[in-house]
């Protein structure tokens, strides 16, 4: 036997749904662009934002199911922030009905920096 390295991604989908686990990945996937506050406050965001203006580029909007645009915000935040969570965002994720020990997963997952596909 082949001793294998936990990643956490293997308890997933006993914490989250499906969709709510592509959630996450789309929003980790989308990085800067994801339009978060928090991905807003890097100079390099704020450069892209004005170029996006110029050319009248636009981003993705917000998801319609507020629950899943809940977690959109809270992953893009924690990536963005090397895991920490927001706790504003946590707050919001909660009222949703995320439980903290799913918030807890997230962040410690995200600041792994690693996606499902890059185990």
């Amino acid at each position: 036997m082949s001793a294998m390295v936990d990643t956490g991604w293997e308890n997933a989908t006993e914490l989250f749904s499906r969709l709510e686990l592509q959630v996450i990945v789309l929003a980790v996937a989308a990085g800067s662009e994801c339009g978060t506050p928090a991905c807003r406050k890097t100079l390099w965001s704020r450069i892209g934002g004005w170029f996006d203006k110029l050319f009248a580029i636009h981003r993705p909007g917000p998801l319609a199911n507020p629950r899943l645009e809940a977690l959109r915000q809270l992953a893009c935040s924690a990536f963005a922030r090397r895991g920490t969570i927001d706790p504003v965002l946590a707050e919001t994720a909660r009222k949703e009905g995320f439980s903290p020990l799913q918030l807890e997963w997230l962040g410690r997952i995200l600041a792994t920096g690693k996606l499902p596909a890059q185990r």
